[in-house]
């Protein structure tokens, strides 16, 4: 608003002798021009902030073979980008993956939670990839773009009815969402700016059920769980889901509570990347590395990153032990 009161305010200075005359002699027949002057100013600065309508949705047809190299990315050669990371059980004597594709199966929509470097986009990523080969077609949700509600079934889609929604960060995605601004407002000066992506996630989603039909939608997605944030005053990854206020589309997902890699999946991942990376280490030291570890995949990986960058071999002097210190 400011913008167009300084607009206004330079328009009288510009005209100030022809305007004073006129609202001396003539108010009532300037001031229908007058009002109009305003809405157009006030149009054309909406118009300005409006973005184009673009589809939402990055879309992978069945059975491609880059799908990891879409959602992930990273260069193909990149030992430490994450999709060229070989992939670990976490757990002894469980399959994650197999898992989360019953939850799928049953209750059609997932969401994995876990706190931040448990690997939950990787694990989410392995099962889409896994159900992509089997057929489904991935929508996976670009970062901030304008999710609407559609009125017919996308173009961008054909006709494939076996539709696998992948959202990942649920928290920043939905805390982002308090500024982002609906192309829809183009239409109408009454439609809103700001729709919250709570609100309008159910309804798309439902939307596409109703298309393709139930048993033909499937929906994963990640979220952080922190009751805490990191820094005082900050709004913790929990809140930013606001869980209490839109129970109706929280209730639609059965939830994965993620479990923290043991040490030999920690292990595992460093016999498989250090090598690879070329960072000169002691295997024998990988099992006091693994325990000192914070339990997360993610430090592993940071780590390693910084080692290789700064030319340092691997070693509990090198090694740091939590996320908070890489």
């Amino acid at each position: 608003m400011s913008a167009i009161v300084r607009e206004i305010l330079k328009f009288y200075t510009d005209r100030k002798d022809f305007i004073d005359n006129l609202l001396s002699g003539g108010l009532p027949a300037i001031l229908p021009a007058a009002i109009a002057f305003l809405w157009w100013l006030r149009w054309r600065h909406r118009q300005r902030r409006i973005p184009p309508s673009i589809f939402p949705f990055e879309v992978i047809k069945s059975q491609t073979q880059d799908l990891k190299k879409r959602i992930l990315g990273g260069e193909d050669n990149d030992p430490l980008a994450d999709r060229n990371i070989a992939y670990q059980q976490r757990v002894a004597n469980r399959n994650i993956r197999r898992e989360l594709q019953q939850l799928l199966e049953e209750h059609r929509w997932v969401l994995i939670l876990g706190r931040t470097g448990l690997g939950k986009t990787r694990e989410a990523t392995e099962l889409v990839n896994h159900l992509n080969q089997q057929g489904w077609m991935v929508l996976y949700l670009k970062p901030n773009e304008w999710l609407d509600i559609p009125a017919r079934m996308p173009t961008e889609i054909g006709t494939d009815r076996k539709l696998l929604f992948f959202f990942d960060d649920l928290n920043q995605k939905m805390y982002r969402s308090r500024e982002e601004i609906s192309p829809e407002a183009e239409k109408s000066p009454v439609e809103k700016f700001n729709v919250p992506l709570q609100e309008r996630l159910l309804e798309a989603l439902e939307r596409y059920e109703q298309f393709c039909g139930k048993e033909e939608v499937r929906v994963i997605a990640t979220a952080r769980n922190e009751k805490q944030s990191n820094f005082p005053g900050e709004t913790s990854p929990w809140e930013k889901l606001q869980w209490e206020k839109y129970p109706k589309l929280w209730q639609r997902f059965t939830i994965y509570e993620l479990p923290q890699p043991e040490d030999d999946a920690i292990i595992g991942a460093l016999a498989a990347t250090v090598t690879e990376a070329k960072i000169a280490a002691d295997p024998q030291q990988y099992p006091e590395l693994a325990r000192r570890n914070d339990a997360t995949f993610r430090n592993v990986v940071e780590n390693l990153r910084r080692l290789k960058n700064d030319g340092l071999s691997l070693n509990p002097n090198t090694y740091r032990e939590s996320l908070g210190k890489t």
